[in-house]
């Protein structure tokens, strides 16, 4: 196709190629340019739909011009025929053989012209006039009438405040909840939202226009502002490609990497379009709805929303009350108002029903806690929501030792953050020692103690279906689990638990799917009965999920297969979610054989080839074995037996 262009083009003929997927198919062909000349117009990308074939039925449907009124046809004269006179014939000139001209060399491909995106966007009628107004420095300020803020007909003007800390922690909420009230009597429109922002999902993503390259942020700026809110009033829609171009060139300057800054700017504007209709129905000139924000921001795209709202006809406030969460908004429009004091608030105050104040004892309580169980290697109940499992390589008399052991007291344990470091055991015992299967049996008993789930065979019996295979497949799109679409389910089995163990659960099964421990997932369905099977845990496993303690003794499984028979997948599942989500787990296979690593892709047990292998056992009843004998000196060495 190329090489007839260019036919075409020494021949004579104007060629106009139009490029509406940009400029990536015909740098296939020519990867240098070097045969045509790159026309870099300004504007935005070409329409949605665009073709020749639909620019002629265009055309065709426009009115034609009337046509000229016929003209009366012209009077021919005769004339007399002349008489006809031979010429004598002479010999046809031969004409001269044309000389072959040499075509002068293509000129240079012509660099692309820098865009502006000023030049693209037409300015908007009046200026931004942000906390210039305010009579003293205090959030109340944003309850003042816009009519007495100025009387200038050329500013909108707006508040851009944070508060950082808290003045009084005893009045700190009802302030919040009495501003609240008197800002929605004035019949202005308020947005309160508690942070984090949520991130966008990945049909929200898709639904983002956008190139697989740009050259700069400036082209990637104008190319994207084409995804901004449409609608009937042209002001607004100016103020927006302002407020974006200079959003844009501030996460430029953080961030020169295009690629990741383009991943910034397309949930920039997934944000912007989750809140627009909420903020802006209805909108007039002279009206300025107020966004706040409960919390501080942690992603680029949270702190690039704030800011873009703030260049708007918006009054925005960010409440960020904990000192130890201060967030990473920084803006020159930005009027920050620090308190001394800290405190955890989760949620906005937009109601009295919901509405929690602390006494003075219970702050000096928590601040009793913070002195206490800050870096002190001391910790209260339940301190911590979030945890990671660590797998420890241990002897296989360490197994005994660190059995018993509280998490924090073991190897490897670290706190940090709202989030701890747990080291668990995971480990696969292989053979009998020595051959002495009392004594072996009498090792298992050791292991079984009361916060134990035991597995004589199996773990998950085969014999029960389950019954929440279609829900996992309803739940599981583009390899996240929608947690929305499985809580919201009838079916769902975890609601009695406390949202923090929800939260663990979901965020190790989603660690499941992402590191794919599982062979097969997202290769052959496999993920769907992942979550199934988790879903499916029994009443015993979520008793012991909802006591547990990250700083603590964490709950146990002991699985005992002495039969040639393989585990099911639905065993390797479960095995590794609970190993993963900080149980100890011990695997007794005095056979040696494989039994749920034929399922794993890279998680497998810690391995103890501690004996002979020895086949056809049958497992007794272990509360039948007679007690172990402990010498002085396993005692002295912590040893069970």
């Amino acid at each position: 196709e190329l090489a007839m262009l260019s036919m075409l083009n020494a021949l004579g003929a104007d060629i106009l190629l139009l490029e509406p997927q940009g400029d990536q198919a015909y740098l296939k062909a020519d990867p240098k340019g070097a045969q045509s000349q790159l026309l870099a117009m300004p504007g935005a990308a070409f329409p949605t739909g665009f073709s020749l074939k639909a620019l002629r039925k265009e055309m065709a449907a426009m009115p034609q011009p009337s046509a000229r009124p016929a003209q009366p046809a012209p009077r021919t004269v005769q004339t007399a025929p002349q008489p006809r006179t031979v010429q004598p014939t002479q010999p046809r000139p031969v004409p001269p053989a044309p000389q072959r001209t040499v075509r002068p060399p293509q000129p240079a491909p012509r660099p692309k012209a820098k865009v502006v995106p000023s030049e693209h966007f037409l300015p908007p009628q009046r200026e931004m006039c942000t906390n210039a107004w305010l009579k003293e420095p205090a959030f109340t300020q944003m309850l003042t009438p816009i009519v007495g803020r100025g009387d200038d007909p050329n500013f909108y003007y707006n508040a851009f405040i944070r508060l950082t800390g808290a003045q009084d922690r005893l009045t700190y909420v009802n302030e919040l909840y009495q501003f609240y009230r008197h800002l929605s009597d004035t019949g202005r429109t308020v947005l309160a939202v508690d942070a984090p922002i949520p991130q966008p999902e990945p049909e929200a993503l898709s639904g983002i226009r956008r190139r697989g390259h740009y050259d700069s942020w400036e082209e990637m700026t104008v190319d994207l502002a084409t995804n901004l809110p449409q609608g009937d009033r042209p002001e607004l829609t100016r103020l927006m490609q302002r407020a974006f171009t200079q959003v844009m060139e501030f996460a430029a300057k953080d961030e020169p990497n295009l690629n990741r800054l383009m991943v910034t700017a397309v949930c920039l504007l997934v944000t912007i379009g989750r809140y627009h209709a909420k903020l802006f129905h209805g909108w007039k000139e002279n009206n300025v709805p107020a966004f706040v924000l409960m919390g501080a921001c942690r992603q680029p795209y949270e702190a690039l929303y704030v800011r873009f709202l703030a260049r708007l006809p918006v009054d925005v406030l960010l409440c960020c009350p904990n000192l130890d969460q201060p967030g990473m908004v920084e803006d020159g429009l930005l009027l920050d108002l620090k308190g001394p004091e800290s405190l955890p608030v989760m949620k906005f105050p937009r109601d009295n029903a919901g509405l929690q104040m602390s006494t003075a004892a219970a702050h000096a309580e928590r601040d009793l806690d913070t002195l206490l169980y800050s870096g002190s290697g001391m910790y209260r109940a339940q301190q911590f929501s979030r945890a990671n499992a660590i797998t420890l390589t241990t002897t296989y008399d360490e197994i005994f030792i660190l059995w018993d052991q509280e998490l924090r007291y073991r190897p490897n344990f670290s706190a940090e953050g709202d989030a701890v470091s747990m080291p668990v055991i995971f480990a696969k015992i292989c053979g009998v020692e020595k051959g002495n299967m009392m004594a072996y049996w009498q090792k298992v008993k050791l292991l079984v103690t009361g916060d134990t789930l035991y597995a004589p065979q199996q773990l998950v019996s085969p014999s029960h279906g389950n019954p929440y295979q279609q829900l996992a497949v309803k739940c599981v799109r583009s390899g996240r689990i929608r947690r929305d679409v499985v809580k919201q389910d009838r079916q769902y089995p975890f609601g009695l638990l406390r949202e923090s163990v929800q939260d663990h659960i979901f965020d190790k099964l989603q660690q499941m799917l992402d590191a794919r421990m599982i062979r097969g997932t997202y290769e052959n369905g496999t993920e769907y009965t992942v979550v199934a099977t988790v879903l499916n845990m029994d009443k015993k496993l979520l008793r012991m999920l909802q006591a547990f303690d990250f700083t603590k003794k964490n709950p146990k499984l002991v699985c005992v297969n002495t039969r040639e028979e393989a585990a099911t997948l639905e065993d390797a599942i479960l095995t590794a979610f609970l190993s993963l989500i900080g149980f100890d787990v011990a695997l007794f296979v005095p056979t040696g054989y494989q039994t749920i690593e034929r399922f794993l892709n890279g998680y497998l047990p810690v391995e103890h080839q501690i004996g002979p292998y020895m086949y056809d056992q049958q497992i007794p009843d272990l509360s039948a074995l007679p007690p172990v004998k402990v010498s002085i000196f396993d005692r002295i060495l912590g040893r069970k037996g």
